[in-house]
């Protein structure tokens, strides 16, 4: 049985190094990479999940077939110390599955929004490139985005003729507005 502690421990140790390699912010070009080598990685890794299952029924089998000490004269003393071994070794291979498991859970969830936060940074720059493409200037394109569809954003207002007007853009209505917010923005 104490190999399989072994390897569980190993599993928890490999999760806790790759989820502390994804979030260093000073990997650079590397993150891109590790992120892609951890999300293949978590496939194989989810059968943690029905692993510490098991070990945990095999705890709990152990904790209802144990000789009980509890009174003063039932054990031996040697059976006593080898019943406190028993207890002490249960709470330890708990916490190692507790930690597994809340490990590959955070592994996940980090890898989860790492790719999220990639795509919307592609995203990102494919707008900067359409509308550097289409002629006009990054900071133009971000500060009409930015005056015209914050409002939008925060669904407080919709863009009317006067307040086109306080912007110095021409009153063509909230249509016109919408269009070029969903050019910026991507709604």
């Amino acid at each position: 049985m104490a190999l399989e502690w072994v390897v569980l421990g190993y599993t928890a140790a490999a999760e806790a190094i790759m989820l502390i390699l994804l979030t260093l912010p000073w990997l650079g070009g590397l993150h891109r990479g590790l992120v892609a080598v951890v999300r293949g990685a978590l496939k194989p890794l989810l059968s943690v999940v029905p692993f510490c299952l098991f070990l945990l029924a095999d705890i709990y089998w152990k904790y209802e077939t144990r000789p009980n000490c509890e009174q003063e004269h039932s054990c031996t003393p040697s059976e006593y110390l080898r019943h406190q071994k028993s207890i002490m070794k249960s709470q330890r291979n708990g916490l190692l599955i507790a930690s597994a498991l809340l490990l590959y859970w955070l592994l996940f969830t980090v890898t989860t929004l790492a790719g999220r936060i990639e795509q919307l940074n592609q995203r990102d720059l494919n707008r900067k490139r359409e509308a550097f493409r289409r002629g006009r200037s990054l900071a133009n394109c971000e500060l009409t985005c930015k005056l015209m569809c914050l409002p939008l954003e925060l669904g407080l207002l919709r863009a009317s003729v006067s307040s086109a007007m306080a912007f110095d853009v021409p009153s063509v209505g909230a249509r016109a507005f919408e269009s070029q917010c969903a050019f910026c923005y991507d709604f």
